[in-house]
């Protein structure tokens, strides 16, 4: 996918006019380039706006006097200031802003409810991972496996009720909160290490869920073979 370059309104303040000596405010307009990857972690944000160091020299007009003078104005990361925002410009660019893109408005939903979701899965599997295993037990013994003497097979039917115990400690470890001083502009780092813990948690924990379950579906056919 190729950059797209979108045309973008910014709030410009001048604490001391060079001209009148008092404090302005401009709209600037300038092309913002679009990144053509930008991931936020989510379950199925940009980051905060930083100064390149580059200036630009911009022609503004004193509003008491009329006069005009040059004045350096710093660009933003992906923003190439070309000048004064017309009152066109301002309109355009408030129509744009009060009429998202649906997709736009989808992915910010998604990306806000991301963390309920994946915590209503792992409370989920919690009392599932838990329910398993009276129920494992209950099946053996509706199917008679005490009247079996195989040793071999009695230490194996040991292992799924062992899995869904891990499992279960792997979703509580993945359910924990973290306290963690943070600041604002540090939150997307912390969300990030916070989601990227769940999912590791879970990765683990549903893989040993799944096991367990496949082991114990291959105990009962062994049981139920003799």
């Amino acid at each position: 996918m190729k950059n797209e370059r979108i045309t973008t309104i910014i709030d410009f303040d001048i604490a001391s006019c060079p001209i009148c000596s008092k404090a302005h405010s401009f709209k600037l307009k300038g092309f913002m380039q679009q990144r053509a990857l930008e991931r936020v972690p989510m379950f199925g944000g940009p980051g905060e706006t930083e100064s390149t160091g580059h200036k630009t020299e911009i022609l503004f007009t004193c509003p008491n006097t009329k006069k005009r003078f040059s004045y350096p104005v710093s660009e933003p990361v992906d923003i190439e200031i070309i000048g004064i925002a017309s009152e066109a410009d301002i309109a355009m660019s408030i129509n744009v802003a009060s009429a998202p893109l649906p997709i736009k408005s989808e992915f910010e939903e998604w990306a806000k409810k991301s963390r309920d979701i994946v915590l209503d899965f792992c409370k989920t599997m919690l009392s599932a991972s838990t329910g398993s295993i009276p129920v494992y037990f209950a099946i053996l013994k509706y199917i008679g496996f005490e009247r079996f003497d195989s040793t071999a097979l009695s230490r194996f039917a040991i292992l799924p009720p062992g899995l869904f115990l891990v499992a279960a400690i792997l979703y509580i470890l993945a359910l924990r909160p973290r306290y963690e001083l943070v600041v604002p502009n540090g939150f997307n780092a912390f969300r990030k290490r916070r989601l990227e813990r769940l999912n590791k948690f879970i990765i683990w924990g549903t893989t040993i869920f799944i096991g367990a379950v496949g082991l114990a579906i291959v105990i009962l056919f062994l049981t139920l073979s003799k």
